[in-house]
This record gives C-alpha cells, sequence and structure tokens, in this order.
C-alpha cells in the first residue's frame, strides 16, 4: 500500500510540473513574437547562484538564413525568480554563460545539422545582444487560480547598441565520438549605447516585488 502511495504521489508530482512548464511556456508564447523571418524558442537552464540552483527561461529569436550559410540569433529576454537577480558584480560571467547556453540551444533547433569540418565550409553563427537593458515585474498566472511574482530582464532593441558574438563551428568527424569543433569565436561592439550605465535600483523607490513594474533602460557590458 504505501509503494502505491508513493507512486502516485511521484505521478501527480510528475503532473504538478509539466502543468507548471506548459503554463510559462503558453503565457510566454501567448504573448511574445518575433519579426519574421525569425522564429522565438526558449532555454530553460539551472545556473548556481548565491547558494541556489536558479532556474532561467532565456528567450531568443534565431533564423537561419540558407543562402548565406548563416544562423542569426538575437536575445529577447530572461525571466527569474527574484531571489536570482544577477548583480551587476555577477553580470560578465552569467552574460557568457548565458550566450553559450543561447547558441548550443539554437544549433539543435534552428539550424540543419552541423556540417563536417571538411568542405564545404561550416555556417557562421551571429549573436546579438543589446547593451540597452531593463528590468521588468509581472505577474505569472501559473495556473488557474495561483499566480507568482517573477523578474525578467529584457533587451531594449529600440536603443542604439549591441554586440555581435560571431562563431563558426563544425563537426570533426576524424575523431572517436565525433566532437564539435569552433573555429572563430569572436565578440564585436557594434554601436555605443544610447541609455545611461547607471543601473536602477530593484525595486524602485516606493514599489514592492509583489507588484508590476519596469525600470528605465540602462547599460551593460556584452562582450567578454
Amino acid at each position: 500500500m504505501r509503494i502505491l502511495i508513493k507512486y502516485f504521489q511521484k505521478k501527480t508530482n510528475i503532473i504538478y510540473i509539466i502543468i507548471v512548464f506548459v503554463s510559462f511556456f503558453y503565457n510566454i508564447f501567448e504573448v511574445k513574437s518575433c519579426n519574421p523571418p525569425y522564429s522565438e524558442h526558449i532555454a530553460f537552464r539551472f545556473y548556481p547562484y548565491n547558494g541556489l540552483n536558479c532556474p532561467y527561461w532565456i528567450v531568443y529569436c534565431c533564423w537561419w538564413d540558407s543562402q548565406n550559410n548563416k544562423l542569426n540569433v538575437y536575445f529577447k529576454e530572461v525571466w527569474n525568480w527574484n531571489s536570482c537577480k544577477i548583480s551587476s558584480n555577477d553580470w560578465s560571467n552569467f552574460r557568457n554563460w548565458m550566450m553559450t547556453e543561447m547558441y548550443n540551444d539554437a544549433i539543435s533547433k534552428c539550424t540543419p545539422p552541423l556540417p563536417s569540418c571538411d568542405p564545404p565550409p561550416p555556417p557562421t553563427i551571429t549573436i546579438t545582444m543589446s547593451r540597452c537593458l531593463k528590468y521588468e515585474n509581472f505577474l505569472w498566472n501559473k495556473y488557474p487560480n495561483e499566480a507568482e511574482w517573477m523578474l525578467k530582464l529584457k533587451a531594449c532593441s529600440l536603443l542604439n547598441g549591441k554586440c555581435e558574438n560571431r562563431k563558426i563551428v563544425c563537426i570533426d568527424y576524424s575523431q572517436n565520438p565525433a566532437r564539435v569543433v569552433t573555429l572563430l569565436d569572436e565578440c564585436e561592439i557594434i554601436q555605443e549605447p544610447d541609455c545611461s550605465y547607471d543601473e536602477p535600483i530593484t525595486p524602485p523607490q516606493g514599489k514592492t516585488w509583489e507588484e508590476a513594474w519596469e525600470t528605465n533602460c540602462f547599460a551593460r557590458p556584452c562582450c567578454p
């Protein structure tokens, strides 16, 4: 009997997790979109921070340009609990990790299989990151009759200031097992930011973590 109860408890927990994630993704896709021909994707990852194993939902847009053998990716926003908010001092390491995870996710969802390192030439992958960002606190409706406050860091896409991280990758089949080889990995500042480098206080004065608000755009480094 105990084994049966534990079995149903485990199944209930799994169903709960599935409902939460389906609801989360539904809410994102319901209100978000990418400009054609780009499509939107989400990379769900965990990152250790402040003694927590923090979940992050990295939202990005991608487009496979078959004529030019090029994958174009740009960052939109990242969602997390406010207890997992990345401080400015830790931004560089987090940004590098996030860019890598976004790149790995994109090559699995947005491109044909990576080619061999032998001819033809491998594709170029360009990941664009805005230098101007802003915070938004919002109420996420996880499922009917239950909601939770969450924080997202969004690209201020209408402002100037961005970096481009370019990679060229292929698969070396001469090794056993075959492995992905990076032939180029560079980051270039394309534009200086229009926004201030002064990062706003969160939550803003007079606000709390349990109400909706949005900060002004602020600049952060976007190249290592």
